[in-house]
């Protein structure tokens, strides 16, 4: 039996996309393309406040994990939902993709499913506020040793770091690779304020080979070598013993591995709809490629292009690829 591309492993949240403008953001007292963390009570007033809202599985991994089932690869994706309405919505949703497993157990009692409110201006910026519930409560537990042994990358979020028993869920999952797989291991450092939070662990997870391959934005890459522009820190991601994949925007991205820096081009876009889900699309495409050992140049190229996709269309994920620009 063939092994699944990719294990990823991330917050399990519900997507709540709405379209509003300055004047809303003004409103609701929120700052503009921010991530904010909001509490249960903060969520259900804001979600009575959002209109025409379209609900969908969602957080970084679990839209990178869709995005290699859309684009042919064969994923495992595990998080923590609720026994709820929203988490019956968010199983339902991802597991209707081929090529995309999903049966982590489910929390009774306590908090809801977690949600990300997203409002999405005209200029296709993205403010978040995120309720985690139920994501809070992964732990060690969750983590199948046949699982992980069942997979070319273990992929996973810097998110998780802000949860202790959600970090030790990924340490036991790096170990067991380590131990008895040949899997590679793969970190996206989701924003770079979870950078700076998490700087010493993360750097220890690069200095002592604990990672693989380490996915960022210049932002991130940026907050983790305290550089004041993005060459420099391209150049000390060079000397590290791990690859990078880095996000340039409009200028595309940098394969960095074996001291050798890679700049791959963007590809063309008619029109930016939202930017809502570009980088989970990118590590989609990335990651595919990687885990079926393609040269990381050209696995960031297709990263590029299948977020060249998403960011023509609303929201996070697209039913299949649009050009044929995929050849994995």
């Amino acid at each position: 039996m063939a092994k699944n591309d990719v294990l990823a492993i991330g917050n399990a949240i519900v997507d709540i996309l709405s379209k509003g403008d300055d004047a809303l953001l003004d409103q609701l007292k929120l700052e503009k393309s921010a991530m904010k963390l909001i509490n249960r009570h903060e969520a259900e007033t804001l979600l009575n406040l959002l209109p025409d809202q379209k609900k969908t599985s969602g957080g970084s991994a679990a839209n990178s994990a869709a995005g290699i089932a859309v684009l042919g690869g064969n994923t495992r994706y595990v998080g923590k939902i609720a026994n709820d309405a929203l988490g019956d919505l968010y199983a339902s949703d991802l597991t209707s993709l081929d090529g995309l497993s999903f049966n982590s157990s489910r929390l009774s009692g306590g908090e809801n499913t977690a949600i990300s409110a997203i409002i999405v201006t005209d200029d296709g910026e993205r403010t978040m506020n995120t309720y985690l519930g139920a994501c809070l409560h992964l732990t060690e537990d969750d983590i199948v040793e046949r699982e992980v042994q069942d997979a070319n990358v273990i992929f996973f979020e810097g998110y998780l770091w802000d949860q202790p028993k959600a970090r030790d869920a990924v340490l036991k999952a790096i170990d067991i690779a380590k131990a008895t797989s040949d899997a590679r291991i793969a970190i996206t450092l989701s924003d770079a304020n979870c950078v700076r939070r998490h700087l010493s662990a993360f750097n220890e997870l690069i200095n002592d080979s604990k990672v693989d391959l380490v996915l960022a934005n210049k932002q991130e890459l940026q907050a983790l070598y305290a550089a004041d522009t993005i060459d420099s820190a391209i150049n000390s991601a060079a000397n590290a013993k791990c690859a990078f994949a880095v996000t340039l925007g409009s200028k595309g991205a940098a394969a960095i591995e074996n001291g050798i820096i890679h700049l791959v081009e963007s590809k063309p876009v008619a029109k930016i709809v939202d930017l809502v889900g570009a980088g989970d699309a990118f590590a989609a495409g990335l990651l595919l490629g990687y885990s079926r050992n393609e040269p990381l140049a050209k696995s960031a190229s297709n990263g590029c292009a299948f977020a060249a996709e998403i960011i023509q269309t609303e929201g996070a994920r697209i039913a299949a690829p649009v050009t044929s620009s995929f050849k994995i």
